[in-house]
């Protein structure tokens, strides 16, 4: 008897991650999709709307899960969860993310701590404890949203919800994959390192816009990419051999937001840059420890219209969940990549 294909959605409640569920509910036959997401009546609602919206065309069970990617009680209940029920899993999509307005007043400092916590060190959990449960062949897909421009309150908690989420929930989900098993982490073109060598890439992107839309683009591009990071930041974030070498680095950004001085340290004054840059860079450290067993990539969804972009991205939210759907059930995939509309892009 050939067992269920287990497939983890994080932060999926809404958004893009609502949407890659409800591609790979049409597009897995016979799997079980957890749907996860920090609040339970969202989450809940979400699954019974998914429900009566598909009807005939759901070939997969949806399932809801409580999963908040920073609390690691909560990481550590849902992997007892899926090792109890299921012996592991196959496919995670770390999508689950966080990002600050453009116009948002909050102090700096707060914003850096709260974002990197979720984009990065909330995937991390996350893979610490999920990835050991992978099955071979699995497959793991860090997704990442577009940007917001931000200012510094807004560091902490931007940096502690996309790096340090995302690093809590692969702790203990990355142990449960099965082998040949996936995981997508949902990353962002703004986590890209070199404004100069993303033109080819930028160029693209505008494809998607017209109108007022374009314009709009284009200011936050340019304001993003106006930012720099300094050389031996580059060196230092592509060249990590450890999880500590990326903590190290996004700890560093921190402390310039502290005193106020990103520019002067070498980083851009934005935490979603620099959080999803932290999770692009675990991303291919987790494709080097673990990639003889299991498939894992970072990508782009591209900038969709959702709340995180002020509902002005062009493309939609199905548009957005093309690309991490593609890499999580597709047969024929890179490994250890940053992918942009189902193409390979360098990130550096």
């Amino acid at each position: 008897m050939v067992s269920k294909k287990i497939i983890v959605v994080t932060g999926a409640n809404k958004g893009i991650g609502y949407g890659i569920v409800e591609n790979l509910a049409q597009n897995v036959d016979d799997g079980i999709i957890y749907l996860t997401a920090r609040n339970p009546e969202l989450g809940k609602k979400a699954v019974e709307k998914l429900i009566e919206s598909l009807e005939t065309k759901k070939k997969s069970e949806i399932i809801f899960h409580q999963l908040d990617i920073t609390d690691e009680k909560s990481v550590k209940n849902f992997a007892n969860h899926l090792e109890k029920q299921h012996g592991g899993l196959d496919v995670l999509v770390n999508n689950a993310g966080f990002a600050y307005p453009n116009d948002s007043t909050v102090n700096p400092v707060k914003q850096a701590e709260e974002t990197i916590g979720i984009n990065y060190y909330g995937t991390k959990l996350v893979s610490k404890y999920l990835i050991p449960l992978i099955h071979d062949d699995g497959r793991i897909v860090n997704v990442c949203s577009q940007a917001g421009y931000m200012n510094v309150k807004q560091a902490e908690e931007t940096i502690g919800i996309n790096y340090y989420g995302t690093k809590l929930v692969s702790k203990y989900l990355i142990a449960l994959i099965r082998d040949d098993g996936r995981v997508v982490n949902v990353c962002s073109q703004a986590g890209y390192m070199n404004g100069e060598k993303h033109q080819p890439n930028y160029q693209r992107i505008l494809e998607f816009f017209k109108g007022d839309e374009l314009e709009i683009y284009k200011q936050i591009y340019e304001r993003l990419m106006s930012e720099k990071y300094s050389e031996s930041n580059i060196q230092r974030i592509i060249e990590a051999k450890t999880e500590q070498e990326i903590d190290d680095f996004v700890e560093d950004f921190k402390k310039s937001v502290k005193n106020n001085i990103q520019t002067e340290d070498g980083f851009p004054k934005t935490a979603y840059r620099v959080s999803k840059a932290a999770e692009i860079a675990l991303t291919l450290l987790h494709h080097r420890m673990y990639g003889n067993k299991i498939t894992i990539n970072a990508c782009c969804p591209g900038y969709v219209n959702t709340d995180m972009t002020g509902n002005k991205g062009p493309l939609t939210i199905q548009e957005g969940a093309d690309t991490p759907s593609y890499l999580a059930i597709d047969p024929d995939v890179p490994k250890g990549k940053f992918v942009f509309l189902r193409q390979i892009i360098d990130w550096y």
